[in-house]
């Protein structure tokens, strides 16, 4: 079976699936009709990526210069950038200023991402293009509170500097107070109130999840376009915007997770033995600091770690018994050696020790998440919402269907279609992608959390918080296919420009529980 004949036969399962799905749903009455008609966003996203992979071809880099370099375009980029934040200040309105800037930026970094231009510069007006965003919104939100975490942690903060230690901190944070002591000092060196120090902190600490996921996918497919689309996939996923200005420890603890990835890919591929220790000891030194940021990012991290972990060792074994080929996934497996897997090990036991050591699994690990778990399914009838001074709409089919012309409806559509097309790329290229195969099998798992489903999953937030950093792998492959050589140069950035945009214009207001 040829890689086109693995991409046509997959799609064409996901459209039977899911008209077979919501068909059945409906005939049972376990969905109305208004949202089994949005959830058909999933054939939508289907067709729309067979689309896109049939007119493109994701295994060349299009000849010719782009006629924009790429240190151009992070030199305008800089200046547009600047200019919108001035103009957002002076004019106390952001709309403006950022379709002035969004569209023309993330065309000429599409540009430099399907030339395979120069990464520093890319990088930096990818960074911009992600930084702007939350700084405007900071400008002309006042005191953007989100899931209302922002006031207990500024009142931790005002706590831990009148008192001068750490025991003070409330909520359970005297266990973990290193996201505490990080943005105090942020507030004490730049002058800032611990308000303006969590969204300074916050912007500057998301904002390296560009270049951290840059470096982690360079490690993982030895691909610079690819790794550039992860990049560019970071700038698209709606939680790492949302929790930008909305910061609080968990977003700390991802991203330091990142750098932790990154360090440990990087130990398998360390030339000298120097550079092996080099790695070792800042992994090590990583995991003292992790430990003390948070508690249940990192036993929600397991989960899909210990996934790839045993697909990885599993896949050689599968493959033999399929007739497959084994010398990339034995390759693969070689890596879980613990010469070059010891920080992952030696982290999760050093957290899993602190909790339970310490007490505060009592506290956080066991009844903290059992208890909001058991609320929201056993007792998700128990909550009202209430709606003060307006009318609530009459969910009908009419209403269904306009959503998908609504930039929600097109983010999810366009969303979906990405990470497809970067599965449909995987499926038809697997001899490039073999050795990762496992990985790239979780984290196309992973997608579907970030999408509206029709069904709730408790605790969603906490898992999607974490789980990015395996989605954006494969948005990171379809955004490169999608920019490759063949077919038509609007379609193609015009599908990559659509999903970077609509995200920006539909994103919803939520609240963490």
């Amino acid at each position: 079976m040829t890689g086109a004949d693995r991409v046509a036969l997959f799609g064409g399962f996901v459209v039977v699936l899911t008209v077979a799905g919501l068909g059945g749903a409906l005939a049972l009455g376990v969905l109305d009709t208004a949202p089994a008609i949005r959830a058909g966003y999933a054939v939508v996203g289907t067709l729309l990526a067979l689309g896109v992979y049939a007119v493109t071809r994701g295994d060349a880099t299009p000849d010719g210069e782009p006629p924009v370099t790429a240190g151009q375009t992070a030199k305008i980029l800089l200046v547009l950038g600047g200019l919108a934040v001035a103009a957002t200040a002076w004019t106390g309105d952001r709309l403006v200023p950022l379709l002035g800037l969004l569209p023309a930026g993330y065309l000429l970094v599409a540009t430099q991402v399907r030339h395979d231009g120069a990464p520093a510069p890319t990088l930096a007006a990818t960074v911009v293009l992600f930084a702007v965003p939350p700084i405007t919104k900071a400008l002309t939100t006042g005191f953007y509170f989100g899931g209302t975490d922002t006031f207990a942690h500024v009142d931790s903060l005002n706590r831990l500097f009148a008192a001068g230690y750490t025991t003070v901190l409330p909520h359970g944070y005297d266990f973990f107070p290193g996201f505490h002591l990080f943005v105090g000092a942020a507030s004490l060196l730049g002058g800032l109130s611990p308000y303006d120090a969590i969204v300074a902190a916050g912007i500057g600490v998301s904002a390296l999840l560009v270049p951290t996921m840059y470096l982690v996918a360079t490690r993982l497919f030895a691909d610079g376009r690819v790794a550039l689309g992860v990049a560019l996939a970071v700038t698209a996923v709606e939680w790492v915007g949302y929790h930008t200005v909305y910061f609080f420890p968990q977003t700390l603890a991802v991203v330091l997770l990142g750098v932790g990835f990154y360090v440990t890919t990087s130990l398998s591929t360390a030339g000298t033995t120097r550079r092996y220790r080099q790695y070792g000891a800042y992994a090590l030194g990583l995991v003292v600091v992790l430990v003390f940021v948070h508690h249940l990012t990192y036993v929600v991290a397991l989960a899909p770690v210990g996934a790839v972990a045993a697909a990885t060792y599993a896949a050689p074994a599968l493959a033999g018994r399929a007739g497959g080929t084994l010398g990339a996934l034995s390759t693969a497996r070689d890596r879980l050696r613990f010469r070059w897997s010891f920080p992952v090990v030696v982290g999760a036991t050093a957290v899993v020790s602190y909790l339970v050591f310490s007490g505060s699994i009592i506290v956080y690990g066991i009844f903290g998440l059992a208890f909001n778990i058991g609320r929201e399914v056993a007792g998700s009838g128990a909550f009202s919402t209430f709606f003060y001074g307006v009318a609530v709409p009459v969910d009908t089919a009419a209403r269904a269907l306009s959503w998908f012309a609504r930039p929600t409806g097109i983010y999810y559509s366009v969303f979906g279609a990405v990470a497809l097309v970067g599965l449909y790329e995987a499926l038809a290229s697997g001899r490039r992608y073999a050795d990762r195969a496992p990985l790239l099998a979780v984290a196309v798992g992973t997608v579907p959390l970030f999408l509206p489903l029709p069904v709730q999953i408790p605790q969603v937030e906490r898992i999607t918080v974490v789980v990015v950093l395996f989605a954006v792998f494969p948005l990171g492959i379809g955004i490169a296919r999608a920019l490759g050589s063949g077919g038509t140069r609007a379609g193609r950035i015009g599908v990559v420009v659509g999903l970077l945009q609509s995200r920006r214009w539909g994103r919803r207001a939520r609240s963490r529980r």
